[in-house]
């Protein structure tokens, strides 16, 4: 039987494809597992991973207790970035064989890939536990070292593995990364010599060669270096950019464009080369071509940030300067958002009536999907109670810039034919409320708790996202969508599995002096904040023309959007006994519920559910609740809490 070893030592040409095709269909025997794996082994060396995958499937029909068959699917799951899916297959091969080093090595990579160093590290030992004289483990660990920045033990490490093999190239590479990280050229070049002379195609080493003459400011050898890596890797992007570079220092424009040109052609989205080119646009007076690069930097450094909002406004009719602009108004928003991002590892409290918990935390019931998920629900801002809440924001705004009073209003009412008053539309932020302040404020039961009669659900510091990456998102129409994609400029969205994960992450409250009917903030204490909502004021200037009362309605509802991702995280200091954190969330896509009658509501309410199941660390119930241990019993059985305790605040 040809092995797949042959298969990969003759090439990617059409011999070796006719060698595939005769090993799948000519000489396969249907009932081996060692078959299917050697087809499943050539497919993945060739990146046909979905094939791989099928073949390795069948080799697990047959033998479903093959260690191996289990390590070379989560092989191929790292590769699509199914990291939970290689960790479960990884596993399942630990469990057949307890001493099995090359499963626990590939867990480690899967943590490494996830930036995870400490649990990578965890199980790269555990692994040298197995086998001391692996050279790939202590690569490994000299890797994660190395981003650590703990250059000794990298070093340490990578010089293990060459006491293993003298020959190991990827470990003299490292060293030579190391090196270079501290600023010592001549170690670093000479490492990397030195993995060119073991394998002269080794294309990174001349990249790093080359990188350290661009900042030894010798061009010539910058270029001959990375002109070495690309005639051995053609998708090299970095390696034209920085030759780029060289030629663009050497004042040989032409050779730079192109070759910034190249690494663009490579990814679309390649911020260093778009940069680069337009500076020497700029050099040269080309101000269209300039101006048409930075645009392009600017939308990527949206999709970078928030890649459902890139879409949204790359799915939207308007000129590209007019995209970039919004775009800009975006990110200062988010900017500000992301300070008053809520990063502490502490529990946080949602004080609620008992009756609620019926509809929040449910028992596990195995016949019906639907009801055993707990779900909680957010608001929409509509229904705050409190008579400033969203205004403590635009006042802010208006004080930051004597020119937008008449802007935000417009932003905020709707224009009037008929001389009554129109009531604002509708509102697509919702939000949920809760508070840092657990059990330590009588206030908080009083207000937020049916007079001490009601509840707060403590929830785990581990159950919200500390990062926020998808915050304004609107459907639209499917076929719109299609034709979108066909025709964009811009077509090379990405459709990965981060843009599906819905984030839930907390925000603080602000809370603002008040005096004289005006809010202020503190600039010693605030001045990020406060030069964050100036330049928010500086933008909303540009778009004076489409904010007239009868201006641009698609652009004014963009904006309002926009903003309201932070107006609802300023509030009255009146307010601060609170100690709020809020998830705010953008919804317009399907997602909205209504509350019915048998709710005990006067008009239905609007809301929406959080797509993640809920888990307590602890249910406190209020000072004045009564059958706290009939309670309780319900709240044990549903499987969702961990402790119920009564409240310690003394309430008569």
């Amino acid at each position: 039987m040809i092995k797949a070893k042959e298969i990969d030592e003759k090439g990617s040409d059409k011999k070796e494809k006719n060698i595939l095709n005769r090993l799948c269909k000519e000489e396969i025997d249907l009932d081996c597992k060692e078959s299917y794996m050697e087809i499943g082994l050539a497919h993945y060396k060739k990146n046909e991973l979905k094939q791989a995958l099928e073949n390795y499937k069948k080799a697990l029909e047959i033998d479903l207790n093959c260690k191996e068959i289990y390590k070379n699917i989560g092989d191929i799951y790292v590769e699509q970035e199914k990291f939970k899916d290689a960790m479960d297959n990884y596993k399942k091969a630990i469990e057949i064989d307890l001493e099995y080093k090359d499963a626990y090595s590939c867990i480690g990579v899967v943590y490494y890939r996830q930036s995870k160093y400490e649990e990578a590290l965890k199980n790269y030992k555990k692994a040298l536990e197995i086998d001391l004289n692996c050279k790939e483990i202590y690569k490994n660990i000299g890797d994660v070292y190395l981003k650590q920045e703990q250059f000794e033990k990298a070093i340490d490490n990578f010089k293990k593995a060459i006491e293993i093999e003298l020959e190991y190239k990827d470990a003299y590479f490292g060293i030579g990364v190391v090196y270079y990280k501290q600023i010592k050229y001549e170690e670093a070049l000479d490492n990397f010599k030195k993995a060119i002379e073991i394998d002269p195609e080794y294309e990174q080493a001349y990249f790093g060669r080359a990188l350290i003459y661009l900042r030894q400011k010798n061009y010539e050898k910058a270029i001959e270096y990375n002109t070495k890596a690309i005639s051995i890797k053609s998708d090299n992007k970095a390696a034209y950019n920085n030759r780029g570079l060289a030629y663009k220092n050497q004042e040989r424009y032409k050779e730079a464009i192109e070759d910034f040109g190249k690494a663009i052609e490579i990814d679309s989205d390649y911020k260093k080369s778009l940069k680069n080119r337009a500076g020497i646009y700029k050099k040269l007076g080309k101000k269209e071509e300039e101006i048409e690069d930075n645009n392009r930097v600017k939308l990527i450094e949206i999709k970078l940030r928030d890649e459902k909002f890139y879409k949204y406004v790359n799915k939207i009719e308007m000129n590209i300067e007019k995209k970039v602009h919004i775009c800009e108004l975006f990110l200062t928003v988010m900017d500000l958002k992301d300070k008053l991002v809520y990063t502490e590892n502490k529990p946080v409290g949602h004080y609620t009536k008992v009756s609620n918990l019926k509809y929040l935390l449910k028992p596990t019931v195995k016949t019906d999907e639907d009801k055993k998920i707990s779900r909680l629900r957010l608001n929409n801002v509509a229904y705050m109670n409190d008579p400033t809440e969203g205004e403590v924001f635009k006042r802010l705004l208006e004080n930051s810039n004597d020119n937008i009073k008449d802007l935000i209003n417009n932003i905020y009412t709707r224009n009037s034919e008929i001389n009554r008053e129109i009531i604002s539309g509708k509102n697509n932020m919702f939000l949920a409320s809760f508070s840092t302040s657990i059990d330590s404020s009588l206030p908080m039961w009083i207000q937020y708790s049916e007079n001490g009669n009601g509840c707060c659900l403590v929830f785990d510091e581990l159950f919200f996202d500390k990062e926020d990456k998808n915050s304004l998102i609107c459907e639209i129409d499917e076929k719109v969508e299609k034709l979108l994609e066909q025709n964009s400029e811009l077509s090379n969205d990405i459709d990965n599995k981060e843009d599906k994960k819905i984030y839930y992450c907390l925000h603080k409250i602000k809370y603002v002096n008040s005096s004289d009917d005006k809010y202020s903030l503190d600039f010693k204490k605030d001045k990020e904040i406060i030069e964050l909502i100036k330049e928010i004021g500086e933008k909303l200037c540009g778009f004076e023309d489409d904010l007239a009362l009868m201006g641009n309605a698609p652009i004014k509802g963009i904006i309002m959007n926009i903003l309201d991702q932070v107006r609802f995280l300023f509030k009255d200091e009146n307010y601060d006994h609170e100690a709020e954190v809020r998830l705010v969330k953008f919804e317009d896509n399907g997602n909205i519920k209504y509350t019915g009658a048998e709710e005990g509501f006067r008009v239905p309410h609007v809301y929406i559910e959080l797509e993640r199941e809920l888990i307590f660390k602890e249910v406190i119930l209020g000072p004045k609740v009564e059958n706290v241990t009939e309670i309780a019993n319900y709240l044990y059985y549903t499987d969702k809490v961990d402790i119920v305790s009564k409240s310690k605040i003394k309430y008569q």
